[in-house]
C-alpha cells in the first residue's frame, strides 16, 4: 500500500465517521471516494506518483474536501482543508477539477473568523502551489494569489503576516516553477526564436498581484 492511499483512506474514515447524520452529503461523498480508492488499489499499483497520476482524473476524490470545507464548521474545514493539502501535496488535483476549490477557499477567506481555519486555508494554498500540475493553470494560481490577499487584509498580525510569507513563498515558487519549465523546453526544442510557438511561455507573477492590495503584500513580503 502507498503511503498515499494508507493516509487518503485514515482521511476518508474519519470524515464518514465524523459526518454521520448531521452532513449526509458530505459522507455519502466519502464514501464513494473511498470506494475509489480501494478500486484503484485493488488494480496493484503501489507507487505514489502513479497512484497520484490515476486519482488526478478522479473528481468524485475531492468532493469530500470541498464538502467539508464548505460547511463552515471549524473542525469540518479543517479536516477538509487537510484533506486537499494532501491531495495537493502528491499532485494528485486536476486543474480542471481545481475551481470549485478555489471558491472554497475564497469563501473561507472571507468568511471564517476563526484563526486555526484561516492559517488551514493558507496551508492548503501553500500546498496547492507546490504541485506542478496547478501551477500550470494560470487560473488556479490567480485563484489561490486571490484567497491569500483575502487573508492578508486580515485585522489579526498573525493571519496577515502568515499571508505575506505565504505570498513571498508562492511568488518564489511561481519563478522555480518556470525556470525550470524554460530550461526543460530549451533542452527538448533547443534556443528558441523570440516570438516563436517554440518559445517557453513565461509566468508574470507580478501580473498576477496587481491590485492595492496586492502591492501591499508585496511590500510586506519582501520585508
Amino acid at each position: 500500500m502507498s503511503i498515499l492511499e494508507r493516509q487518503l483512506q485514515a482521511d476518508l474514515h474519519t470524515l464518514k465517521l465524523d459526518a454521520g447524520k448531521k452532513f449526509p452529503k458530505l459522507k455519502d461523498a466519502a464514501e464513494r471516494a473511498d470506494r475509489h480508492l480501494r478500486e484503484v488499489s485493488e488494480g496493484g499499483v503501489e507507487n505514489d506518483e502513479a497512484f497520484a497520476a490515476i486519482l488526478r482524473d478522479a473528481h468524485e476524490m475531492l468532493s469530500p474536501g470541498i464538502l467539508a470545507i464548505e460547511t463552515r464548521n471549524a473542525r469540518f474545514m479543517a479536516m477538509g482543508l487537510g484533506y486537499v493539502s494532501r491531495l495537493a501535496s502528491f499532485d494528485a488535483i486536476d486543474p480542471s477539477f481545481f475551481q470549485q476549490v478555489g471558491q472554497a477557499l475564497r469563501s473561507g477567506s472571507e468568511g471564517s473568523g476563526d484563526e486555526s481555519v484561516q492559517l488551514r486555508i493558507l496551508q492548503c494554498i501553500t500546498a496547492s502551489m507546490q504541485a506542478p500540475s496547478l501551477l500550470s493553470s494560470k487560473t488556479v494560481v490567480s485563484q489561490l494569489i486571490e484567497s491569500i490577499l483575502a487573508l492578508f487584509g486580515s485585522k489579526s498580525p498573525v493571519i496577515s503576516n502568515t499571508a505575506a510569507a505565504t505570498l513571498r513563498q508562492c511568488v518564489n515558487g511561481l519563478v522555480e516553477f518556470a525556470t525550470r519549465a524554460s530550461s526543460s523546453s530549451q533542452i527538448v526544442a533547443g534556443p528558441a526564436i523570440a516570438g516563436s510557438p517554440s518559445e517557453p511561455a513565461k509566468v508574470d507573477a507580478g501580473a498576477l498581484v496587481s491590485s492595492e492590495d496586492g502591492e501591499e503584500a508585496a511590500a510586506a513580503a519582501a520585508a
